[in-house]
């Protein structure tokens, strides 16, 4: 509704990054302050490059061109260059966004600890990927489940939660609070706390899981492309698996039930 808010996003950018340095690799770009964030270069055109092979041989194409990644000093500048507040990037422990046809990546420095940065640009890439491939019709639930099930094809892929993600689910499904597809929308970063938004990531992982289980992985290309054409997801993931949307839901709910946890996870 604001006319001149992608304008003031436009400058804050540049104001943000005027001083960075810029790294090119063969499809990635990488935008820096100069300084310690240097090191992270190699390492990310590799592991982007990578993903990126990865997601063409799973999706059958990515978009072409370069696409540069955008690394920001603090929470203060990832508020600046996207749409969200600094208090909802802290309340759900936003790092990463995916945006503007670029990506907006904090600094592990930020944080006392680092994070798992680079399998968050990896995801970050995917959701870029997945954009494009759905025309931007795929829910939220649908783009966060597959970003999540691809973010670590890079490195050859793995278990899709972690111990403390499976626990999360297990304890959500028993009280009955797991995050509903309508409370994700429209944005995981939005939701109320960490815990919250973890919960929301391994849900919706979870689903893509209970696709691949049912109809293989060729199914989720066939699922995005119907996206693409103006379907429903629901209609087009019940197309995929051979069963109502509804009844695949219940069947998630199940799968979520009694799958067996991570070593750990109990």
């Amino acid at each position: 509704g604001d006319p001149t808010g992608y304008l003031a996003l436009a400058r804050a950018a540049r104001e943000v990054t005027k001083g960075h340095v810029r790294s090119e690799g063969e499809h990635f770009v990488v935008s820096h302050p100069p300084g310690k964030d240097e090191v992270l270069v190699p390492y990310l055109l590799d592991a982007l490059e990578r993903q990126r092979a990865a997601l063409a041989a799973a999706l059958g194409r990515v978009p072409e061109g370069r696409l540069t990644v955008e690394i920001v000093n603090d929470v203060r500048e990832l508020a600046r260059l996207t749409t969200l507040e600094e208090k909802e990037i802290r309340t759900s422990g936003t790092v990463a966004v995916a945006k503007f046809d670029k990506i907006m990546l904090l600094s592990p420095k930020a944080l006392l600890k680092g994070y798992g940065w680079l399998d968050t640009a990896a995801h970050e890439y995917t959701h870029f990927v997945l954009t494009r491939r759905s025309r931007n019709e795929a829910p939220i639930w649908l783009q966060e489940g597959l970003a999540k099930w691809f973010e670590d094809d890079w490195r050859g892929g793995g278990e899709p939660i972690s111990r403390v993600e499976a626990a999360l689910v297990r304890d959500a499904v028993e009280k009955n609070r797991l995050v509903t597809f309508e409370e994700m929308h429209p944005s995981l970063a939005k939701l109320p706390s960490q815990e919250r938004a973890a919960l929301a990531y391994a849900e919706v992982v979870l689903a893509i899981e209970r696709i691949v289980e049912r109809a293989g992985p060729p199914a989720l290309p066939r699922v995005l492309d119907a996206v693409a054409g103006g379907r429903d997801a629901g209609e087009a993931v019940a197309d995929a698996v051979g069963l109502p949307f509804e009844r695949f839901l219940s069947d998630w709910r199940r799968h979520m039930a009694a799958r067996p946890l991570p070593r750990g996870g109990d």
